[in-house]
C-alpha cells in the first residue's frame, strides 16, 4: 500500500466531448480556460508527490488497483469571522464541502491521470477496479489532500475509515 501527502488545493478535470474530424471521434475538453491552471497545478503537485516517494516502479504496473482519496479544500471567507475572529469557523462552517470544489469523480479523474503521468504506479487509469473518495474542510489543518493505493481493497477502505477518523478527530 501506498500513502501519498498532496501539498495544495485539488481542481476537478472537465468534461470532454467528441467531435468527428475527417470521419474519427476525437476527445476535445468541454471546460473553459477559467480552470486548466489549476487543473495543471494539481496534476503537478501529485505527479511531483508519486515521485517524491521514491519513484520507483511498482509491481503493479499491470494489476488491478485501489484508489481512496481525502480531498481537502480551504474554508469559504463567508464561513470564517472577522476582525481578530478570522481565523475561527463560525458555528454553521461546513466540514464537508458540497459546492465550488467540483464533482467526486472529476477530482478523481484529475488525481488518477497525474498518477498516470508519473509512470510509476500503474500504466493507466483503466487499472482502478476500486475507488474511495470524500472531500473534506479541515478546521485548522493544514492543506494536504491524502491519497491511499494499493491492490488489496480491504485494506485501502480500511485505511481510508482510519484516516477520515483522524480527520475528523
Amino acid at each position: 500500500m501506498i500513502r501519498l501527502e498532496v501539498p495544495g488545493t485539488p481542481a476537478p478535470k472537465g468534461s470532454g466531448r467528441a467531435i468527428l474530424i475527417n470521419g474519427r471521434a476525437r476527445l476535445v475538453a468541454s471546460s473553459s480556460n477559467v480552470n486548466r491552471g489549476k487543473q495543471a497545478s494539481w496534476a503537478s503537485a501529485v505527479t511531483y508527490a508519486v515521485a517524491d516517494r521514491g519513484g520507483a516502479t511498482v509491481a503493479w504496473m499491470d494489476e488491478p488497483v485501489v484508489l481512496a482519496c481525502l480531498f481537502r479544500f480551504p474554508m469559504r471567507a463567508k464561513d470564517l469571522g472577522t476582525g481578530r475572529n478570522a481565523a475561527t469557523p463560525k458555528p454553521h462552517a461546513p466540514t464537508y464541502v458540497t459546492q465550488g470544489s467540483g464533482d467526486v469523480d472529476k477530482l478523481i479523474r484529475c488525481t488518477a491521470d497525474a498518477v498516470t503521468a508519473a509512470g510509476c504506479i500503474w500504466r493507466d487509469d483503466s487499472q482502478m477496479i476500486a475507488m474511495a473518495a470524500r472531500v473534506y474542510v479541515p478546521l485548522g489543518l493544514p492543506l494536504v489532500s491524502t491519497l491511499i493505493l494499493g491492490i488489496d481493497r480491504f485494506e485501502i477502505l480500511g485505511a481510508l475509515s482510519t484516516l477520515l477518523g483522524e480527520a475528523e478527530a
